[in-house]
C-alpha cells in the first residue's frame, strides 16, 4: 500500500466570509476554529536538530506521544480564545519560519499518492514549542485549506497528516519532530519614541539632531524613515529613508526650510507592521545670528564727548 505524502503550502489572509480553492471552486468540506496557545510547564525553544532522537519507541501497540489539549479544544469548539502564559523566541535554534502579519491562517495542502482506496482523512497537528503535538480539532476533512484562527502572536508549527480509505496513514508527528513548517505570526507594530530634536550650526548651514529609539523582534536591516511636516495633519515629507536602527541622524537643513517644523520617525518590520512617534510641538530650527553695535557711554547719565574729561 502506498503511503500518502502532503505538502503543506502556508498563505496569510484576511476572511472575507468566503475562501476558495486552488482550482477557483468554493470547498465545503472545511471550517474556521479559533487556536490559542498554550504552553506546557518546563517546555524550551525548539532546536533545528532535535528531531529523530528524541522520538518515542515504536512498535505494533506503542500509541503515539502526542499531546491532547482537551481545554484547547473545547474552547477551539465554542469559539472562545484562550489565554497565553508563554511564547517562544523564534531567534534561538535557528529555526526557519515563515513570517506572517495575520492572526488568521489559510493552510493550503495538496495530496500525492492516493491508492485505490482513495483519502479518508486529512488531519492538522501543531506545537508550540516542537516537543508537545497537539491534533487541531475539527471533523472529516478531505479538501484544502484549514482554516486556522489564532489569539496570539509567537511562534506556530504546523504538520498534516493523510489517511486513506483502510485507514492507513503515517504516523502522527511525535515530541521532537520538526513540523512540516514554522509560522511565525506577527500583527505588532514596532515600539517607536522620539526622545528629542536638537536644533545646530555647522560650518554648511542649520542642522537638526534627532535621537529615538526602535525597537521589534523582527525588525528590517534598515527600517527607519525620517520625515517633517509643517503641520500635525501633513502632508509628510521624508527627508532621510532606509537607516539603521542607531538611535540618532543629523539632518542638514537645506536653504528655504521653514523657521518651525514637526518631525516623525517610522519604524517598520519584515512583515510590513509600521510604528511611528512625532513631535507635538513644531521645533524651532531658526538659528539666525543677531548682531550688536554699542551706540553711546555714558557717566552719571551724561553723555560725554570722546575724550572730554
Amino acid at each position: 500500500m502506498k503511503r500518502i505524502s502532503a505538502t503543506l503550502l502556508l498563505s496569510a489572509v484576511v476572511l472575507t466570509g468566503s475562501y476558495s480553492t486552488a482550482n477557483g471552486q468554493t470547498s465545503s468540506g472545511w471550517s474556521p476554529w479559533s487556536l490559542g496557545r498554550k504552553m506546557p510547564a518546563g517546555t524550551s525553544q525548539p532546536a533545528q536538530g532535535a528531531s529523530q532522537n528524541a522520538r518515542a519507541p515504536a512498535g505494533p501497540s506503542a500509541m503515539p506521544a502526542t499531546v491532547q489539549d482537551d481545554s484547547l479544544q473545547l474552547a477551539a469548539l465554542q469559539s472562545r480564545p484562550v489565554a497565553v502564559s508563554a511564547q517562544p523566541n523564534t531567534g534561538q535554534g535557528g529555526i526557519n519560519a515563515q513570517l506572517v502579519n495575520s492572526r488568521n491562517l489559510v493552510i493550503d495542502f495538496e495530496l500525492k499518492g492516493a491508492g485505490p482506496s482513495g483519502v479518508s482523512n486529512v488531519e492538522l497537528w501543531y506545537t508550540l514549542d516542537g516537543q508537545s503535538w497537539s491534533k487541531y480539532p475539527g471533523g472529516r476533512q478531505l479538501q484544502s485549506p484549514f482554516v486556522v484562527d489564532v489569539t496570539d502572536d509567537g511562534l506556530y508549527g504546523f504538520t498534516v497528516v493523510a489517511t486513506n480509505g483502510m485507514g492507513i496513514g503515517r504516523t502522527p508527528p511525535q515530541p521532537g519532530d520538526p513540523p512540516h513548517m514554522w509560522v511565525d505570526v506577527d500583527t505588532t507594530r514596532p515600539e517607536v519614541h522620539l526622545l528629542s530634536t536638537e536644533a545646530g550650526l555647522d560650518a554648511n548651514g542649520r542642522t537638526l539632531t534627532l535621537r529615538w529609539t526602535a525597537t521589534d523582534r523582527n525588525l528590517v536591516a534598515r527600517p527607519i524613515t525620517l520625515a517633517y511636516a509643517e503641520r500635525s495633519e501633513g502632508p509628510w515629507i521624508p527627508f532621510a529613508t532606509n537607516l539603521e536602527n542607531v538611535g540618532s541622524f543629523t539632518w542638514r537643513l537645506s536653504p528655504g526650510m521653514p523657521n518651525q517644523v514637526i518631525v516623525r520617525v517610522t519604524a517598520t518590520d519584515r512583515v510590513g507592521n509600521v510604528g511611528l512617534d512625532q513631535s507635538t510641538m513644531p521645533t524651532p530650527v531658526d538659528l539666525s545670528r543677531p548682531t550688536v553695535t554699542i551706540k553711546n557711554v555714558s557717566k552719571n547719565g551724561v553723555i560725554l564727548p570722546a575724550g572730554g574729561n
